[in-house]
């Protein structure tokens, strides 16, 4: 979870508001590749350390669901899918179906609770950031 929010997740944010707050500035096309070469180091390093596993701790975990939530946020950009390894782990992520308090019966109703997978609302709200 660790690596998720303090190693993976910052040069991503920089990247994510350059785009949203930069695009039209002068600079930001001399920027860019660096924000993009940051980003392909961690991915990069993300990639070695997941290997051929499925998941970055032998069975899928909270740090994933943290992880694949970040990389997230790189949806349009390019850069998720020069890692082939690091990509598929999202679409598994992605792929799984709810688990957890969403998916139980709610205690006061026989109907089910509203089915929702973790990252949706990470995954709605990284949609609003994209590149266009």
């Amino acid at each position: 979870m660790f690596a998720a929010l303090n190693t993976v997740e910052p040069p991503i944010v920089e990247l994510s508001m350059a785009h949203v707050l930069e695009r039209k500035e002068p600079w930001y096309e001399a920027r860019l590749p660096m924000l993009q070469e940051r980003v392909r180091t961690r991915l990069r390093q993300l990639s070695e350390r997941l290997g051929t596993a499925e998941w970055l701790d032998g069975g899928f975990s909270a740090g994933d669901l943290m992880m694949i939530g970040v990389l997230l946020r790189l949806g349009g950009h390019g850069l998720l899918e020069e890692f082939p390894n690091v990509a598929a782990y999202v679409a598994r992520g992605e792929a799984r179906p709810p688990t957890g308090v969403l998916s139980r019966p709610s205690a006061r109703s026989s109907r089910p609770a509203p089915r929702a997978s973790p990252p949706a609302p990470v995954a709605a709200a990284v949609r609003r950031c994209r590149p266009a």
